[in-house]
């Protein structure tokens, strides 16, 4: 508790770049680490090789069935004529759902009253008990009661309508230049040989490309999506830097 998930990463860092250890690495999340001095971690994205990108989550608003927002647009004009009223959910400071919403506010020149919680199943009791008004969470987070109807969809941030949530617009349908999404990619220690690089690639991109994973997949919402070597480091590296900028590390 408290580690913020750098028990693990500190341990593939720290390991002998063999080819023997690896692990998942949380984007947005792994950035406080050593972003926020507060934090002070010694590692960042140098301290390992990073292999492929495996799924990514992407951020939604949504709202309980019989609230009065019907779309992004009506969460934003509500929050510029009452500023810091509109309640949204998130979970740690710095996290994707968090970076969502100060994007947002920095796009539209708004301000949200942003809730914290531990988990989604939080802010979900609190969005459907009508205490909070709009919940911020993924796409396999609220698929199953958008499906149900239990909660009402205003947007995805994703660049092109989801298939887990079909039909639901995206936020830059709605005249938000807005993606953004929590990822999960697979990491080794820095140093990795070519060779073994090139062995865990291959033996990755055929396992997280066949049927059986897709299917296994599809009971949490959530599909590939394959972003390998040199490629995946320069997304990283662009995303860290969109996160300093917005959090002030």
């Amino acid at each position: 508790t408290g580690g913020g998930g750098w028990n693990g990463w500190g341990t593939i860092a720290a390991s002998n770049p063999d080819g023997y250890t690896i692990g998942y690495i949380n984007v947005p999340n792994m950035y406080k680490g050593y972003l926020d001095a507060t934090v002070g971690r010694s590692e960042n994205l140098d301290s390992f090789t990073l292999l492929m990108n495996h799924v990514t989550d992407y951020c939604v608003w949504a709202v309980r069935k019989d609230s009065p927002y019907q779309s992004v647009n009506d969460v934003i004009e509500a929050a510029k004529k009452n500023p810091g009223t509109i309640s949204i959910t998130a979970h740690g400071n710095g996290n994707d759902d968090h970076l969502a919403i100060l994007r947002m506010q920095d796009m539209t020149g708004t301000e949200f009253k942003v809730v914290m919680n531990k988990s989604t199943a939080d802010s979900k009791t609190q969005v459907l008990g009508g205490f909070v008004d709009v919940l911020g969470a993924n796409v396999s987070e609220v698929a199953a009661q958008v499906k149900s109807g239990e909660l009402r969809l205003l947007g995805v941030m994703s660049d092109k309508e989801n298939k887990f949530l079909p039909g639901g617009k995206t936020f830059k349908q709605q005249g938000y230049d807005q993606v953004w999404a929590v990822s999960r990619g697979i990491a080794a220690p820095a140093g990795l040989s070519p060779d073994v690089q090139k062995a865990l690639l291959a033996a990755l991109e055929k396992t997280l490309n066949s049927s059986a994973h897709a299917e296994a997949l599809l009971g949490s919402s959530l599909a590939p999506e394959i972003v390998q070597g040199s490629e995946y480091k320069t997304l990283l590296k662009n995303t860290e830097q969109d996160i300093k900028k917005l959090m002030g590390w």
